[in-house]
């Protein structure tokens, strides 16, 4: 999904960013305590999904030709 910067710069942008942010650390500090095999495999998903949605709020990478 690729955000125009005009929905990149919306203040809702920004706090959802946060949001994302703190949440992702929340995750992180879990994910050094005691799991099983698949808890962890559910948490390091939930990672990886907050990192893509964090993103969102990139500039995308100039390609240039």
């Amino acid at each position: 999904m690729k955000l125009t910067e005009g929905e990149r710069r919306n203040p809702l942008m920004a706090t959802l960013i946060v949001g994302w942010t703190e949440e992702l650390a929340f995750l992180r500090v879990r994910n050094d305590g005691p799991l099983t095999h698949d808890e962890t495999l559910t948490l390091r998903g939930r990672i990886a999904q907050m990192k893509v949605l964090i993103a969102l709020g990139d500039k995308p990478p100039v390609i240039e030709e």
